[in-house]
């Protein structure tokens, strides 16, 4: 997960400054960063940068930039990492809703320090982690059994039995 979360935030920011670099906004490098950082929050993250960027740019008299800016981040910046690259790179291992992730960091960061944007995400996904092995193995009416692939079907006994 924090592997996972550096890459798309390093990713993020290279296409949101190339996109700023591309529609003429002034520091493209600053707010390329800003938006690198931004992502790190869920949901809204990077919206936080790109929308009223673009919104300035428009209400500055570049309508077309702006809203080139607007398409760029949406669909380059934030739907391709989000849906594209960010299930390649976390897969079907951990899952944990945004908003667990979202109360995480504040209360990582509550606890830690800045040093709680990271850790706060661990300690959640082990405490999940835990939660979802005790259900599994440890659970008072016992553990939840795979049935047996080798084993017979009870419409199979049924049907040797009767003939």
């Amino acid at each position: 997960m924090l592997f996972s979360t550096g890459v798309m935030s390093l990713y993020q920011a290279i296409t949101a400054g190339i996109g700023y670099w591309i529609f003429g906004v002034d520091s493209p490098l600053v707010w390329a960063s800003l938006t690198g950082i931004a992502s790190i929050l869920p949901a809204v993250g990077t919206a936080l940068v790109w929308v009223p960027v673009g919104i300035v740019v428009i209400a500055l008299g570049h309508p077309a930039q702006g809203i080139g800016i607007l398409l760029w981040s949406g669909v380059v910046v934030v739907f391709v990492a989000d849906y594209i690259l960010r299930p390649k790179l976390v897969g079907t291992r951990i899952r944990m809703s945004d908003l667990l992730v979202f109360m995480a960091i504040f209360g990582g960061i509550e606890a830690f320090g800045i040093l709680g944007v990271i850790l706060g995400p661990i300690a959640a996904a082990v405490l999940l982690s835990l939660l979802r092995i005790y259900q599994r193995d440890y659970r008072p009416e016992g553990p939840v059994l795979a049935p047996d692939p080798t084993a017979p079907d009870s419409s199979q006994l049924v049907e040797a039995q009767t003939h």
